[in-house]
């Protein structure tokens, strides 16, 4: 009984706590994504005021003393990158859609229906199953034994005898039967998981695009022969369908640094004081603040989304199959088989016992 207790500790605990370390990387990515989103609409929108105004842009720069024209082609390469923006942004409302319909949604799901009667077994429910079966089978193998030693009682003898037989055939069907099926299950699963993920997309995922995107991480995440990505980028849009590495390789660029650390250094007062429009000198400085942080925001989604980042969860997921949800069922299959066996054995003499006592009476 203490095996069968202490074999069933944590693995429930262990599985939802891996559940909510993956909800809080959706969530992260989640909100990642939007505060990309963000940067690149703003981007977006100080882009299009900028190149309307390109003439008055650039006298108000010859004014404050910059003739170089790397500043101007910077303004430039950003302008014809708007396609790239604007698909890179429809990307993302497509990401995030996709992880809430995919993974977040299945996870409130599995809590909502799953985790509040796994956890109140694994609390209490466990204790109260696996005390009223050993209770149970010590009581009859108790009563059984000392009754069928003389034999006084023959009917409280057999009573006994027939419970002990019916609770070693209950101890037999669970660990020889139940738990070895869960033993060939588990350790199945932790040989044969990453394929029977794949498999259970294709079959269960009717949708062609949802299938094809499920199909795409998984093979991601799965087929990697090392843990270090590529490339910047190459992680979302492997995961979630985004193709940030043309932002990535723009923002990164020479001309485009010293565009942003110009324009940083800009006095508004003084461009409205050169005669540029209110509107320019606010896309100049949201320009600036937009850029300088998006080098650090794509670097971090890219990041969450990684095989680095997803790594340690991958492992204590396999952890849990190959490990713990395999060793206990050895555990418990090993300690419901002896305590059968025994039972078999006790139930098997104090049977021949009655059965002698019956015949002798008879005679």
């Amino acid at each position: 009984m203490y095996e069968s207790l202490q074999s069933t500790d944590s693995q429930v605990s262990n599985f939802w706590s891996l559940v909510d370390t993956v909800e809080e990387k959706a969530y992260n990515t989640t909100k990642g994504l939007q505060t990309l989103d963000s940067s690149l609409a703003i981007l977006e929108t100080s882009i299009n005021t900028l190149d309307s105004d390109s003439a008055a842009l650039d006298e108000a720069f010859a004014a404050l003393g910059n003739t170089n024209p790397d500043v101007s082609n910077a303004i430039n390469s950003l302008s014809d990158a708007m396609p790239v923006i604007e698909g890179v942004r429809s990307g993302i409302g497509s990401g995030i859609q996709a992880i809430d319909d995919y993974l977040v949604t299945t996870i409130d799901d599995l809590q909502a229906d799953i985790q509040p009667p796994s956890e109140s077994f694994e609390s209490t429910g466990r204790y109260i199953a696996i005390a009223i079966v050993f209770a149970l089978t010590i009581i009859s193998a108790l009563g059984s034994g000392l009754l069928s030693l003389r034999v006084k009682h023959p009917v409280w003898a057999s009573a006994f005898v027939a419970l002990l037989w019916l609770f070693v055939t209950l101890l037999m069907l669970l660990g020889v039967g139940l738990l070895s099926g869960v033993r060939v299950v588990s350790k199945d699963a932790c040989l044969y998981s990453e394929t029977f993920a794949v498999n259970y997309a294709k079959d269960k995922v009717q949708d062609p695009q949802k299938k094809e995107w499920i199909l795409n991480a998984l093979n991601y995440y799965f087929n990697a022969s090392e843990v270090v990505d590529e490339q910047p980028g190459a992680a979302l849009k492997a995961v979630v369908n985004v193709d940030i590495r043309e932002i990535y390789r723009l923002i990164q660029t020479p001309e485009v640094a010293q565009l942003t650390a110009f324009l940083a250094s800009v006095d508004p007062d003084i461009l409205s004081a050169a005669g540029v429009p209110p509107t320019t000198v606010t896309a100049v400085q949201d320009i600036s603040s937009a850029i300088v942080p998006l080098s650090a925001t794509l670097a971090e989604i890219d990041y969450l989304v990684s095989r680095r980042s997803v790594q340690p969860v991958y492992e204590g997921a396999k952890s849990l199959i190959c490990c713990d949800f395999s060793s206990a069922s050895d555990d418990l299959y090993l300690a419901w088989t002896i305590v059968g066996c025994i039972g078999f054995v006790l139930g098997f003499f104090c049977s021949i016992r009655i059965v002698r006592h019956t015949f002798s009476n008879k005679n």
